[in-house]
């Protein structure tokens, strides 16, 4: 008696799971180099789901040196950091970006070569592991050309904003005497400088550092009315999840002239 009900009902769970495949569309959506089947309502949704995956957090941090306070914004993006840190680039600025030997196999020398990317070798003592000896390492300067900005995987990148042309000399003194361990010194809170001071090569330059490892996390420091100017500039953009903070740091830093 049993197998007649029991067949009946197999034969109407599967054809009450086959309506149930015809309602639902089964689309791949890549995340990175994975493949997640999802089961969308409608293709609205998927196409929801897949802009939001590709999202960014991005936190940057703002230190205006003649003042004690600093400003954080934080916000949601799916274009790339050296966007927004092209963003904050002055009308009759010029981007000089440094590079340290460890994080220059993004795109190496050879390869700079080959795209005519013009760039000056900065050369350095380094000590190996357990400071036992040391070696002499290659860091790049590289002024902007054609809005070409040095691929970043991981790595504290540096970015000097000047109106003046920078001589490699002067950029070496300076970095030399700002940024002396550079690994521990660079990075987007500024808070490894050898002093609560940071000197700028000329007075309205501009700096910015960022994360070892989120190039979407980075820092900005120069005079207070230039900071002001890129605020603004963020402002303006209608960025989502976008918010601001205002906090005072511990030591004020006070800006100087180091030429």
């Amino acid at each position: 008696m049993l197998e007649p009900v029991l067949a009946h009902y197999l034969m109407e769970y599967f054809a009450d799971n086959k309506k149930r495949k015809r309602a639902t569309k089964s689309v791949d959506i890549p995340t990175g180099t994975l493949i997640i089947n999802y089961i969308c309502v409608d293709i609205t949704s998927c196409a929801t789901f897949e802009n939001k995956s590709k999202m960014k957090q991005f936190i940057l941090l703002f230190h205006p040196l003649s003042t004690s306070e600093e400003l954080r914004i934080d916000f949601k993006s799916e274009k790339p950091a050296s966007d927004f840190i092209d963003l904050t680039k002055l009308d009759g600025y010029k981007v000089y970006q440094y590079i340290q030997s460890d994080f220059t196999y993004n795109m190496p020398i050879a390869e700079l070569e080959s795209e005519n990317i013009g760039f000056k070798k900065l050369y350095r003592e380094k000590k190996t592991w357990f400071g036992l000896s040391k070696k002499t390492v290659t860091d790049l300067l590289i002024e902007q050309q054609n809005g070409f900005y040095y691929p970043y995987g991981y790595g504290n990148y540096l970015y000097l904003f000047s109106r003046q042309e920078i001589n490699q000399t002067n950029f070496e003194n300076w970095l030399n005497k700002e940024f002396p361990s550079r690994f521990a010194d660079i990075d987007e809170t500024f808070a490894g400088f050898n002093s609560e001071f940071l000197n700028l090569m000329n007075q309205d330059d501009y700096v910015i550092a960022t994360n070892h490892d989120y190039q979407e996390q980075f820092g900005l420091t120069g005079k207070a009315e230039i900071v002001e100017q890129i605020i603004r500039k963020f402002n303006d953009l209608n960025l989502t999840e976008y918010e601001m903070e205002k906090y005072v740091r511990e030591s004020k830093k006070t800006l100087h002239n180091n030429v």
